[in-house]
Formats: C-alpha cells, structure tokens, sequence
C-alpha cells in the first residue's frame, strides 16, 4: 500500500528526528543540481536493482521527484510497494518543498547511494 504525505508532515518526520529514508527518484544529474537534505539517490529507472540492497522493509520509505506533475514518485512508490515495502509518496515534490521556503543541497557531484 502507498501513502502519500505532505510538506508540513515530511518537515515535521524531520524536526522530530523520526526513522525513515528519503529517496530522491530522479536522475543523478537532477538530484546534483538540488535536492532535499538527507535524501539519497535512487533513479527511477534503477528501483526495482537497488532497493534490495540500500533498504530495508522495516523502513519507513518516502519517495519524490520533481512536483505533482512528474509521475516517477508514484512509480517508484508502486514498485516499491509491490516488492513490499513501507511506502510514503511526497507527491508535491522538490518543487512543493522549494515552495515552502525549505533549502535543497547542491551535492555538485555524485553522492548515487549503492553505485
């Protein structure tokens, strides 16, 4: 099953120092360039290889791209679900958290978590 959570609730999972792991789902140039802190980088694309290896389904897992429009969290959150794991779609996305006045962190080279 696929959640879906919200600026306010991501930023408040974060103040609170509260266990989960934020994946970043689009390309390793896009997550370069910005990207919310303490996400890693898992492409789209390479879900279904890499999740096995970087997480685990005692996890809480909230994945987002671009904004609303982009499809590729909701993708990922559908996969991810269907290899069972717990699963929170950030469907406003990178833009929605820029929105909200939050920082991204320029990484300005390569931090693809499991490469």
């Amino acid at each position: 099953m696929v959640r879906t959570t919200t600026r306010e609730e991501l930023k408040g999972w974060m103040d609170r120092y509260e266990d989960f792991v934020l994946v970043d789902v689009r390309s390793l140039e896009d997550y370069e360039c910005g990207h919310i802190p303490g996400a890693i980088n898992i492409p789209l694309e390479e879900i279904h290889k890499r999740a096995e290896k970087l997480l685990s389904r005692r996890d809480r897992v909230v994945v987002y791209s671009t904004n609303s429009r982009s499809t590729r969290s909701s993708k990922a959150a559908k996969e991810l679900a269907g290899l069972g794991f717990k699963v929170w779609d950030y469907e406003g996305g990178l833009d929605d958290w820029k929105e909200g006045g939050y920082p991204l962190i320029p990484s300005g080279k390569a931090y693809a978590v499991g490469v």
